[in-house]
């Protein structure tokens, strides 16, 4: 846990120093990089400690070393991370624009809070999401 919450943490302040413009990893290279290792040493660690005489012999009972758990976590943390950090940056890019969004004063919307635009008094900001997405033509 502590490899897979640390690599998470290491991609972050990457992805931040970098201005977060890294892409987003392709899911079939995050499956191999990350999901396809832990997986492995992890089923691969299941199947050796069943009690049949047969699966005993092609698997001898295994146990994963501290050193393959970090570097499988490490690699799982990190691949997800990448995966999803530039996903959840796009989605809140666009909601951060949405939230951002000035409209006429008059506009028809419950939730318009009039009067807050101290530079402008034509226009009036609003918050809530379900009336950004009133205005934007989208249903709440």
């Amino acid at each position: 846990d502590v490899a897979i919450w640390g690599a998470m943490a290491v991609f972050g302040l990457i992805f931040a120093a970098t201005g977060r413009k890294l892409p987003q990893m392709h899911w079939a290279i995050w499956v191999l990089v990350g999901c396809l290792p832990v997986g492995l040493d992890g089923i691969s660690q299941l199947i050796s400690q069943i009690t049949n005489t047969f699966i005993q012999s092609l698997l001898p009972y295994r146990e994963s070393t501290p050193i393959l758990r970090t570097l499988t976590g490490f690699l799982f943390g990190f691949s997800t991370a990448w995966f999803m950090f530039p996903l959840l940056e796009e989605t809140m890019a666009e909601t951060r624009r949405l939230s951002l969004l000035r409209v006429p004063s008059g506009t028809p919307c419950p939730y318009i809070d009039s009067g807050t635009a101290a530079d402008d008094d034509r226009f009036d900001y609003i918050s809530p999401v379900s009336c950004l997405q009133a205005i934007a033509g989208r249903p709440p």
